[in-house]
């Protein structure tokens, strides 16, 4: 029987907004009062917009060429890459000698230092090549070597901004738009950097280059859905212009209240009004103007003395003489002690829906330094304390084995293969099922931590979520991310207390580099420790081939050796530093959980906790992660705690797998598992003998791992693919790239080497032979339902 046994009969649209483009959705009428929450993102077909401007003014921008006088196109210059490079006739004119051609501009003074980049319009012809790139920098000097080294390989460096070439005699007009969306202002930039075309002999004739603000890009695009960002927070939004007013007909529940955020990007002050018109009464309940940009401004508005009644709901905009923009973030009227929709199996079962439910993914997490997994240290008290009035998985394996690709296994619940995560670049399509989206269908609000873009929307891990932080939402450096993204969490969760909420909080404590704020980062390594080891490092430095590693510095056996520094107390001083990152994020943690018990809804609220990958301290030669897939890599601990749904003690021995979580989740809060998923509920192995046949499908069967190498990577042990299978307390790692030192497959005792240091394959063929059968048969499986790149167009217009 097969292991992955999902159907993928379906292919749908789901809820993933392009990035920085307005996007109209169908209406899906009023749901009722039975419904928790009524997304006006969703009802926007249905709504009437009147006070649309018939002008709206040019924003002031950049622009080199195609004008009166083309002056100011003879600011750019050849940075590298081509024979010839001259201004002629208005025109920059030029012939490439190499694949990599770039030209650059200093930031002019006009360029407006309060907005955003939306896109850079080029208008040029060019004889050859597929790709034109852009990017916007912080460096005054530009090292056009070491620029043109890292963009001949873009899949490993993806620049900003590109789209494909069309070669020919013919003018084009080529639109690159930053990926992810904008969200700060141009003020860090310096220079513009353009690579015209990726073919060397190709004659290139650029008219004209031009800045386009996402200012300009709104203004001049109809009034409707979008993803906007301000100060690296993200909503999903309703971005409209002075002076319009945007009315809903909705049916309002038992309890309502609109949930809401008011945001601009104007420099001067805008006012938004909130109005109910019921018949012939009219009632404003909010009028507020924002003057600061690039600022969220949350505005919760009660309903109460409207509900249970039909009424038109006013969104209105006005500022000064002229067009000036409004983004309404998140809209949402939600029924405040509303249960969620459970799916039709669940309503007639005992147990209810959680009021919240909490995903927490510690990043660079190895459950071998955690006390609830036996380790010396108390470094996870209150994780400790979670898995002791929950349950708590002993052999849990990660899919991936670096952020990129295990947190889409775990919040869409596909094996890698499946999801087709490889590179910084690649985004999951939108016809995957994300948590966000599953626990949002239900009427829960949805809110996200991103402590890397590789969690995010870069992604697309954006699909359901309502409000995002990205990492650069933190101003404070580093990678301890826990107390400032609680700092933004505890605030809202205030608010939607009394409304089902689902949390996926990202953090980044246990990364490099490992030194964590005081006080933890004295806990385990001080005095004359502390400094004998920071001297090492910096002395390791000096010979650390890897500009990333050399900057978190981690050395590799080898470099460790050459700098004449002794491997085993190195090591053991990186493990108090990580320890002691573990111990600050935990303390962070039970934050939540003193609020959650302030809120009255600790006991009402699902908490999971698990880690995305683990790290490797040299157990193989080598630092860091995302290159291997030993069992320093994919062991990662996994806890649920469920008060009174979960019996407090529960342990699974059973080797499950990180893709697993999500449907638990799902079932224990009484809603459909999607059939796209790949992983399985684990609840039988919870109450065992309560699914028999479910829990004998569960025990013993494979369950897989895989690295497959990005594009960055550089040296010939990071190019090699691998993929792992664990069953029967055997784990088989089968490697496609081998040589001396890496043989094609090597087999573990899973139980007595879990770090998997002593290859047993030569002893065991019979086995290697079986296992690797499975391994064939996943890969096969896997990679027959792969995901399309894009979701189906079916449907949609041609706009």
């Amino acid at each position: 029987m097969s292991f992955l046994e999902a159907r993928w009969g379906r292919v749908s649209l789901l809820s993933g907004f392009l990035l920085g483009a307005l996007v109209f959705v169908a209406g899906c009428g009023s749901s009722g009062p039975e419904s928790p929450a009524l997304r006006l993102v969703e009802e926007f077909g249905d709504a009437a917009v009147s006070g649309t401007p018939t002008s709206v003014p040019k924003v002031l921008a950049p622009r080199w060429g195609g004008g009166d006088s083309n002056e100011e196109i003879g600011d750019w210059k050849a940075g590298i890459g081509f024979v010839s490079f001259e201004l002629k006739e208005g025109h920059l004119v030029g012939k490439t000698k190499t694949k990599v051609p770039l030209i650059y501009v200093a930031k002019p003074e006009s360029m407006n230092q309060d907005d955003s980049i939306h896109a850079l319009e080029i208008r040029m012809r060019v004889s050859a090549g597929s790709k034109v790139e852009a990017d916007f920098t912080s460096q005054e000097e530009i090292d056009f070597e070491e620029w043109a080294e890292d963009a001949a390989d873009s899949d490993a460096n993806p620049s900003d901004m590109s789209t494909n070439l069309i070669p020919g005699d013919d003018f084009q007009t080529y639109l690159l738009t930053q990926r992810p969306a904008p969200a700060g202002s141009t003020a860090r930039i310096q220079n513009v950097v353009v690579r015209p075309t990726d073919e060397e002999g190709a004659d290139v004739e650029i008219e004209s280059i031009r800045v386009i603000f996402r200012k300009e890009h709104l203004l001049s695009t109809p009034t409707g859905v979008s993803w906007q960002g301000l100060s690296n927070v993200y909503r999903e939004s309703l971005v409209s212009r002075t002076p319009e007013r945007i009315v809903f007909s909705l049916d309002l529940p038992s309890r309502p209240w609109l949930d809401l955020s008011l945001g601009t990007v104007e420099g001067g002050p805008v006012t938004f009004r909130v109005a109910v018109e019921e018949g012939d009464s009219r009632e404003v309940l909010l009028q507020k103007t924002v003057t600061t940009p690039h600022h969220w401004v949350p505005v919760p508005i009660e309903l109460e003395d409207f509900s249970g009644k039909n009424v038109d709901l006013s969104l209105e905009l006005e500022g000064p003489e002229g067009v000036s923009l409004g983004i309404w973030g998140a809209p949402v009227i939600r029924n405040r002690g509303q249960a969620p929709v459970q799916s039709a199996a669940a309503e007639s079962s005992s147990g209810g829906s959680p009021r919240g439910v909490i995903l927490i993914v510690g990043d660079t997490l190895r459950r071998d330094h955690l006390n609830l997994y036996g380790y010396e240290r108390e470094t996870a008290p209150t994780l400790a304390k979670l898995a002791h009035d929950g349950v708590l998985f002993t052999d849990n394996q990660s899919q991936g084995a670096w952020t990129k690709v295990s947190v889409p296994s775990i919040l869409t619940s596909l094996y890698p293969t499946t999801h087709g995560i490889v590179n910084i670049q690649d985004r999951i399509s939108a016809t995957a099922v994300t948590a966000a989206e599953a626990f949002q269908k239900a009427g829960y609000a949805t809110w996200a931590s991103s402590s890397v873009p590789f969690s995010g929307q870069l992604t697309n891990l954006h699909q359901g979520v309502e409000v995002l932080y990205e990492r650069p939402s933190v101003e404070e450096p580093g990678a301890k991310t826990a107390r400032p993204f609680i700092d933004y969490l505890l605030p809202w969760l205030e608010t939607h207390k009394d409304t089902p909420f689902f949390i996926f909080l990202h953090v980044f404590d246990p990364h490099s580099p490992f030194e964590p704020r005081p006080p933890y980062n004295r806990i385990w390594l001080d005095g004359e420790r502390r400094t004998e080891y920071l001297e090492w490092v910096e002395k390791a430095k000096e010979g650390i081939e890897s500009d990333h590693m050399k900057g978190d510095g981690l050395p590799s056996s080898d470099e460790l050796q050459k700098a004449g520094i002794e491997q085993e107390p190195f090591v053991r001083a990186q493990h108090d530093l990580y320890d002691g990152s573990i111990k600050g994020m935990d303390d962070e943690i039970a934050r939540v959980l003193e609020a959650l018990e302030q809120f009255g809804i600790r006991n009402d609220t699902m908490i999971a906790f698990l880690s995305d990958h683990g790290e490797e301290f040299l157990e193989h030669g080598y630092p860091f992660h995302g290159l291997t897939i030993y069992g320093d890599m994919t062991n990662v601990p996994m806890l649920i705690n469920f008060p009174g749904r979960i019996s407090a003690g529960t342990v699974v021995e059973e080797t499950v797998q990180s893709i697993d979580l999500l449907p638990t989740l799902l079932e224990l809060s009484g809603l459909e598992i999607p059939e796209i998923f790949q992983g399985k509920s684990l609840i039988p192995l919870m109450q065992p003998g309560s699914n028999p046949e479910r829990e004998e499908e569960l025990r013993g069967r494979p369950v897989f791992s895989e690295r497959r190498a990005p594009a960055f990577s550089d040296h010939e042990h990071e190019k090699r693919d691998a993929f792992a299978v664990v069953q029967d307390g055997w784990k088989l790692v089968y490697n496609t790239f081998t040589n001396n030192k890496i043989p094609e497959y090597e087999l573990f005792d899973h139980q007595n080497d879990p770090i998997n240091l002593t290859n047993v394959a030569d002893q065991n063929p019979e086995i290697v032979e079986r296992m690797a059968k499975l391994i064939d048969q996943y890969l096969e499986e896997s990679s027959a339902v792969k995901l399309a790149p894009e979701a189906a167009t079916e449907g949609l217009s041609e706009e």
